[in-house]
């Protein structure tokens, strides 16, 4: 609360506060229903290695200081325009990589989400995608619809 205090010298509204709130509640509900709690400083890491401007799948973030452009799971699917050109906002065309947590995304809409990555690649343009190694019906679906996709595995 301090730290808000020091950001907003005018004071914080209720409203604010609520909306902080909401925001946390629904972080901890899509951590314990799919998400897996990635560290700023695994991805921070993983920008470097893999040269990715696009950060797509984290929960209740917005922006993030190593990436140029971030899409939170929680809009999918998109409003308004293609899947593809709405998660690859923020490209600037060919060469752009973009870093896809895939398990930050409900099971049911991830095969759509794949597809739009490949719909919206420009040429020249990759996509890194990072999930969570297990053996479960969810894995081997995520695994298939990354292989008619053209995905190859990375260790």
């Amino acid at each position: 609360y301090g730290l808000l205090l020091g950001s907003h010298p005018g004071g914080i509204s209720d409203a604010f506060l609520h909306a902080v709130s909401e925001s946390c509640r629904s972080q901890m509900e899509a951590d314990r229903a799919h998400s897996v709690p990635w560290s700023r400083h695994l991805l921070a890491r993983l920008r470097v290695l893999t040269g990715a401007h696009i950060l797509a799948g984290p929960q209740a973030v917005a922006w993030n200081p190593h990436f140029r452009s971030v899409m939170s799971s929680t809009g999918w699917p998109p409003h308004g325009g293609a899947p593809g050109h709405v998660l690859m906002q923020g490209s600037t065309g060919s060469g752009d990589v973009a870093l896809i947590l895939l398990d930050e995304y409900p099971p049911d809409v991830r095969a759509q989400v794949l597809a739009a990555l490949s719909v919206g690649s420009c040429p020249g343009s990759r996509t890194w995608v990072l999930r969570k190694v297990s053996e479960s019906a969810t894995a081997e679906h995520d695994k298939g619809a990354m292989c008619r996709l053209g995905g190859r595995l990375v260790l």
